[in-house]
């Protein structure tokens, strides 16, 4: 009987050992959920930028691209832009600077390039 009144009390203890790591194990895996989310949407919205140079000016689409990243970075999260085209073939970069993640890593870069007139279903030559 004596047995049972020690060990009251120990699993509150042990889950508040614990509790530190969980929430770092946590936090970890949300920041790692939500570059990854970030990356893919950032890589959607430079090929639209790239894609909106064929109708726009250079400037225009890069301050388009600039304010709809803004909407998925967090208020500490800087973004540079630059949608450059020349001739048929135009150029973007994109660079990410995350506050939080620095620290395990570079920033998010992403580069793409385009070359108009852009294939179309009906310009593929079936074989």
């Amino acid at each position: 009987m004596e047995c049972l009144r020690n060990s009251r009390g120990q699993g509150l203890i042990e889950s508040l050992l614990c509790l530190p790591l969980v929430i770092l194990a946590v936090s970890f895996i949300f920041l790692l959920c939500y570059r990854a989310v970030v990356f893919y949407y950032a890589d959607f919205q430079l090929h639209e930028a790239l894609i909106c140079v064929d109708e726009k000016s250079s400037a225009h689409c890069e301050n388009e691209l600039k304010k709809s990243l803004k909407k998925i970075l967090l208020a500490r999260a800087d973004c540079e832009a630059v949608v450059r085209r020349q001739d048929h073939t135009v150029r973007g970069f994109l660079k990410i600077h995350f506050p939080l993640l620095e620290y395990f890593g570079s920033p998010l870069m992403i580069e793409k390039q385009l070359t108009f007139p852009l294939k179309t279903e009906s310009s593929w030559k079936l074989f």
